[in-house]
């Protein structure tokens, strides 16, 4: 049986309530996280996920497609993206990036009445769930924010790049996140095109 996504409400009940001795505090911590984010995001700003990987925006521009259903040609509008990816830079171009212990910090300053260690602890759990994603198979699905969830790329034949060999490629899941409509409708007004 497929495990059931994390929502926020789960997300409140089962991660930071028991950080927190006040469940009120727990719904401010997890929108001052997802307001972090997002801030960071609408400033062009790449955002670390530990080690598993960075949420990234990316601007695209119109292109040439086609209704899937009657076939006809039709432009694909120009728009902005966030994607979670293992990349260090996007088509060669160096971003800034904020990490995890800049986002504790602009938090503890927001939220002064509460402790610093329930603020670094939460935020580091919330991190490792997006990061167990990838291990896990679970689903993260915030409302307005976006989809984190596992995906695959099935194994294929390669090159080794030194010797020429071909070299099987294994199955390897990755991190995919589906940009929610709140949140793209923040990016499409911040980054018009």
């Amino acid at each position: 049986m497929k495990e059931k996504a994390w929502t926020k409400l789960r997300i409140v009940q089962e991660i930071i309530n028991p950080i927190t001795d006040n469940s009120a505090n727990s719904v401010i911590l997890l929108d001052s996280i997802l307001r972090q984010i997002e801030i960071s995001l609408l400033a062009g700003i790449d955002v670390l996920i530990n080690y598993s990987g960075r949420l990234t925006v990316i601007h695209k521009n119109e292109r040439p497609g086609r209704n899937p259903k009657t076939g006809e040609d039709i432009p694909v509008t120009a728009r902005t993206v966030v994607s979670f990816t293992k990349k260090t830079n996007h088509h060669g171009i160096k971003k800034p990036k904020v990490s995890r212990s800049k986002i504790i910090s602009s938090i503890s300053e927001e939220l002064s009445d509460i402790p610093f260690i329930q603020v670094d602890t939460f935020v580091r759990s919330f991190f490792n769930l997006i990061a167990e994603v990838r291990t896990h198979g679970h689903r993260i699905e915030i409302r307005d924010f976006g989809v984190f969830s596992q995906t695959f790329k099935e194994a294929r034949s390669g090159r080794n790049p030194k010797t020429g060999d071909k070299v099987l490629i294994q199955r390897k899941a990755y991190v995919h996140f589906k940009l929610g409509k709140g949140l793209s409708n923040s990016l499409n007004a911040a980054f018009p095109v």
